[in-house]
């Protein structure tokens, strides 16, 4: 699977890092033949770009840092299986929640986007683990970012420094839980011939498509569509970064 890997930072580079470190490596595109269109709406139906300009990273302080692991590790070990069925358990017994958290605590940049995530509802999760990682995304049983356009979710993803799910996580997510059951959809990672060509995957419970751009637009102009929201993920390293 393509993805945004990140690996721990170690402990005597933290002191380097800047409130002002700006995430513009894990920027994705944001472009495709309808985008002006899209994005420049105008009189009474106009919305402006959620996320103009891009967040800065900035190290959390202990208190917020204590309060996103301890969110996390509730639910690490306390799956709601009411939204999530046993694979997540299956996961979550083949890891241990002490590793995931020396992990991240030792990546700031992780640990911050995960917080991102937090604060704008996405209810991260970790859903899939291998010998280099693990992923973590929106296990939200609703897209929590919704009546956006595919360019807006791709900037809402690049300002937290995660990606797009591409099709095939999401296939793997929604076939072991319950997510987007309820008239909702989740704008996915898109290849750029299908961008040119006005189209944007989408996926929800029962299949994934592509979605027209243009017929996106009218209905976000007449303020009918609330159901379209994204997913993201970030995948973060085992192993640390060589010297």
């Amino acid at each position: 699977m393509n993805n945004k890997e990140i690996a721990p930072v170690n402990p005597s580079k933290k002191k380097k890092l800047r409130s002002d470190f700006k995430r513009s490596a894990v920027n994705d595109e944001v472009e495709g033949t309808h985008a002006d269109a899209l994005n420049a709406i105008s009189g009474k139906g106009k919305k402006k770009m959620l996320n103009p300009e891009p967040k800065k990273m900035e190290i959390l302080s202990w208190e917020k840092e204590e309060k996103i692991l301890k969110t996390l590790k509730e639910r690490f070990n306390n799956i709601d299986f009411e939204i999530k069925n046993q694979y997540f358990e299956e996961v979550h017994k083949r890891i241990s929640w002490e590793k995931v958290e020396d992990i991240l605590r030792e990546n700031v940049e992780a640990l911050w986007s995960i917080n991102e995530m937090e604060k704008a509802g996405h209810e991260p999760d970790i859903y899939h683990a291998d010998s280099k990682g693990f992923y973590i995304g929106t296990c939200s049983f609703k897209p929590p970012q919704r009546n956006c356009t595919y360019n807006e979710a791709v900037e809402m993803a690049n300002a937290m420094g995660i990606k797009l799910m591409t099709p095939e996580q999401y296939e793997h997510l929604r076939c072991r839980s319950c997510i987007d059951c309820t008239y909702t959809e989740s704008w996915l990672k898109t290849p750029k011939q299908i961008r040119n060509k006005g189209k944007g995957i989408c996926g929800n419970n029962i299949y994934i498509y592509n979605y027209d751009w243009d017929h996106y637009s009218e209905y976000r102009l007449s303020g009918r569509d609330e159901s379209l929201g994204w997913r993201g993920f970030l995948k973060v390293l085992w192993k640390k970064e060589e010297e």
